[in-house]
């Protein structure tokens, strides 16, 4: 089978695809040796090029420790910790539970997809149905990912590719993608060698961009723009819950490191209740939001006849936008909040900035995927970057404090799982040795970690228990 490969000005390439740093000049790029993940507007590319250094402010060096660090800890580490457990777990069920395809009505067929898995079922399904819009979590391209709502299809790729291919690369890739596709007169694309090559080397959201692209439908963003999405979870709830919600996921980490047997790890799905501050502005928010856009596109003139639209989400939205679509009743209610739910406050306009994005980032990194964090990172430096120098100073020091072994362990609030991750059997002193730091959480009335106690917790930290 061919390979997909191109030549593109790598300059221009890095600006599309923000993974990707160098300060080449062009680059020989092919699908086989690169893999997309989720960005949330736009998918990014990621090879295998060398980097060169830049000068950044601390801030943003602190952004690119995390990283490395995470790159530096090895498997066997992160698992004792409890780190990255849960992003390792949702991984596994997401694969197990892969969903097919399902079809929502006569006009609606929703599919829910592993973000950077090789899956091709619906971009395949699309080729053979033909619908007339094809609803997307993750945007084609970060210009496509600026707004909910917004429309992308081949014939204005085409156009743009004839302006300047290089303003945007992402879209110009899938744009050719779908051309050399339709290029294929003479055969079914199905069973292309080109189609088949595109099956081998890249992962769904591309392979779903350039199926709508071939049959000539429209790619609509259905969620909202990720900065909103992160933003909203750092200034909606309450410092109190999103402590709470950061003990709940540090908790369910820990849980999932116990035997299956073991009836604590069995109830880990179930200490996250729809009150939760991750579950309610990370899933269900967006959840409402994607399943407005696919009533706007089923109510529109395109979108009358059977098959007209087509939704591509990841696995964990899938369940939720199913049961937001069928509710009927409910749904001009939703319609109603659409509007509030895509607003975001200004993170330095709210109480505690500094502490805020340092508990939201360091949940996020116990549930998200380390490319997905990056993306996060990215999406809030300038955040970050604005907060005055005593919430910055906050917010380095609680970035560390939260990220510490021993403050995930102070996050947890249920005994009896704490004793079985320390001690196995019986109870621990040990929580009794947290109690310093547990008190400093904000949900025991603390204001976070300062200079005076982050010495202690450091040392702490280097000491086995």
């Amino acid at each position: 089978a061919r390979k997909v490969k191109m030549t593109l000005s790598l300059n221009n390439f890095c600006r599309a695809f923000p993974s990707l740093q160098n300060n080449s000049t062009s680059t020989s790029f092919s699908s086989s040796a690169s893999s997309f993940s989720d960005s949330r507007g736009g998918f990014i590319v990621r090879a295998s090029l060398g980097t060169k250094k830049k000068k950044k402010n601390h801030l943003v060096a602190h952004f690119h420790r995390e990283k490395t660090h995470r790159q530096q800890s090895h498997h066997h580490r992160r698992r004792r910790r409890g780190v990255g457990v849960a992003a390792e777990q949702q991984e596994n069920n997401n694969e197990k539970n892969f969903q097919t395809g399902e079809r929502l009505d006569e006009k609606v067929s929703l599919f829910g997809i592993t973000h950077t898995q090789k899956e091709y079922e619906a971009a395949e399904y699309i080729m053979k149905s033909k619908p007339k819009f094809v609803v997307c979590e993750t945007a084609v391209s970060a210009g496509h990912g600026e707004q909910h709502g917004n429309m992308v299809t081949f014939e204005q790729g085409v156009q743009q590719m004839m302006i300047d291919p290089t303003l945007d690369e992402a879209l110009t890739f899938v744009t050719r993608l779908a051309g050399e596709m339709k290029s294929e007169v003479d055969k079914d694309a199905l069973v292309g060698d080109f189609w088949m090559s595109m099956r081998e080397q890249l992962p769904a959201e591309p392979l779903v961009y350039a199926a709508a692209m071939y049959v000539d439908a429209k790619i609509v963003f259905a969620d909202r723009p990720k900065r909103s999405t992160y933003g909203r979870l750092v200034t909606e709830p309450t410092l109190e819950e999103l402590d709470e919600a950061f003990s709940k996921q540090s908790e369910r980490n820990y849980r999932l490191l116990l035997p299956e047997s073991d009836k604590l790890r069995q109830e880990c799905d179930s200490i996250i209740t729809e009150n939760d501050a991750f579950q309610k502005y990370i899933i269900d928010e967006r959840d409402q939001i994607m399943t407005s856009c696919i009533r706007k596109c089923v109510s529109s003139e395109d979108g009358q006849s059977a098959n007209s639209v087509v939704v591509v989400v990841g696995a964990d939205h899938f369940e939720g936008i199913k049961k937001c679509y069928k509710d009927v009743f409910g749904a001009s209610e939703v319609e109603a909040k659409v509007p509030e739910l895509l607003e975001c406050k200004d993170v330095s306009s709210v109480d505690s900035p500094g502490l805020r994005l340092a508990i939201a980032l360091r949940m996020l990194g116990l549930r998200c995927s380390p490319d997905l964090i990056d993306d996060i990172m990215r999406s809030l430096e300038k955040d970050v970057a604005g907060l005055d120098n005593a919430e910055k100073e906050k917010f380095e020091l609680n970035s560390e404090a939260f990220g510490s072994t021993r403050m995930l362990l102070a996050l947890v609030d249920d005994r009896e799982v704490f004793d079985a991750t320390v001690a196995g059997l019986g109870k621990s002193d040990f929580w009794e040795k947290l109690a310093k730091f547990r008190n400093m959480r904000p949900k025991y009335g603390g204001s976070g970690m300062d200079e005076a106690n982050i010495n202690e917790l450091r040392l702490a930290s280097m000491v086995g228990f």
